[in-house]
């Protein structure tokens, strides 16, 4: 089993709000040598609690491999923009703020819609981060990136999303 498409798997079955899915991904991988097995299997139950909105039954340690796992990646590329956007909420603002930046600095010139829709979904997931904890100067940087991506129809709900927020 290729940990590539197996992550996709996970990515899919989360956006389609499939938590049977996500258990029998989670059973495959279970009984399977992936040397990644244990990463993988952090993911699926992080998806499970933001499936289920309840982040309670996730231990520390799931929490910090999910979100070192993402922190430390040196080379982001599509399926890890959308990993980091669905976990944002496990960081605390700096962090958010700092890996956000980086990103969005990596990725400027991209020209691929769905590129394109990740950054814009952490963008908006920043800019409500910021609001709720009153950080309002820090969002500048964030709505002048989002401005700067062409507009296209594909984009245009998450462009809402943010003027939404902005307004």
């Amino acid at each position: 089993m290729n940990s590539k498409r197996n992550n996709w798997s996970n990515i899919e079955a989360f956006y389609l709000h499939s938590k049977v899915e996500l258990k029998q991904v989670r059973q495959t991988i279970s009984s399977s040598d992936l040397p990644d097995k244990d990463e993988q299997l952090a993911f699926i139950t992080g998806y499970i609690a933001l499936l289920d909105d309840d982040f309670t039954g996730l231990d520390e340690q799931t929490k910090a491999q999910i979100k070192n796992r993402l922190f430390n990646i040196s080379d982001f590329d599509r399926d890890n923009l959308y990993l980091y956007c669905n976990f944002m909420s496990f960081y605390d603002l700096d962090s958010n703020l700092m890996l956000s930046k980086r990103l969005i600095n990596h990725f400027k010139n991209d020209s691929d819609i769905a590129v394109q829709k990740a950054i814009l979904s952490i963008i908006s997931n920043l800019l409500m981060f910021c609001i709720k904890a009153d950080r309002y100067d820090e969002t500048i940087f964030f709505i002048e990136a989002a401005q700067q991506i062409d507009i296209n129809p594909d984009l245009t709900f998450y462009r809402g999303a943010i003027a939404f927020l902005r307004a």
